[in-house]
């Protein structure tokens, strides 16, 4: 249950664009993932940034190893494919606990269900 609540955090990053698009922009607009990680390390990260960072510090080997097959033979740290290698194109078993811990929290959307009967009640009470 785990792994996949993990993974659907994780999805969540699998976009074109990665969390860390604006300081990437604005302090390291020369580099690449060979070098992004280095420059962003000098500047101050908003937290969602620092979270992909981490992510990609403490799943160094995993991209290194497997996702390098999908990343044309390089690492895929600091890659946009990065997060898809992680949840959709490498088994969870291979995933190593210092990584899967990096992996940012998940979101939870918590929705408020009222039923009509509860609707209709409200309603009264407020007229």
């Amino acid at each position: 249950m785990r792994v996949v609540a993990v993974l659907i955090a994780l999805a969540s990053l699998s976009r074109a664009d990665h969390p860390c698009d604006d300081e990437h922009a604005a302090h390291c607009p020369a580099e690449g993932p060979a070098t992004l990680g280095a420059c962003l390390r000098q500047e101050t990260l908003s937290e969602k940034c620092a979270a992909w960072v981490a992510m990609h510090d403490a799943c160094e080997a995993e991209l290194a190893g497997y996702c390098s097959n999908a990343c044309d033979g390089a690492s895929c740290g600091y890659a946009n494919e990065a997060a898809s290698c992680l949840t959709k194109w490498t088994n969870p078993r291979e995933i190593s606990d210092g990584c899967r811990a990096s992996f940012p929290p998940e979101e939870v959307k918590v929705e408020r269900f009222q039923s009509e009967k509860a609707k209709a009640r409200s309603a009264k009470r407020r007229a």
